[in-house]
């Protein structure tokens, strides 16, 4: 049996390779530390070259499945 969950993150900041995104807990607050109850990943961090078009979301949603 696999274990859903769906995430949403919002950007946070773009630095000169990355752009890191904030985890938006079910409280509608960011996770702001790593260890923030009720995260599971707390801040994640793309790499600029995933945007080819060089326009960066304002929101990512991310499906995690654990089996």
């Amino acid at each position: 049996m696999t274990n859903t969950k769906e995430l949403v993150f919002t950007k946070q900041h773009v630095t000169k390779g990355a752009i890191r995104y904030a985890e938006v807990l079910p409280s509608g607050r960011l996770a702001q530390a790593p260890n923030e109850e009720g995260a599971v990943v707390g801040t994640l961090y793309m790499r600029q070259s995933a945007f080819p078009d060089g326009k960066f979301p304002d929101q990512l949603k991310v499906t995690i499945d654990f089996d």
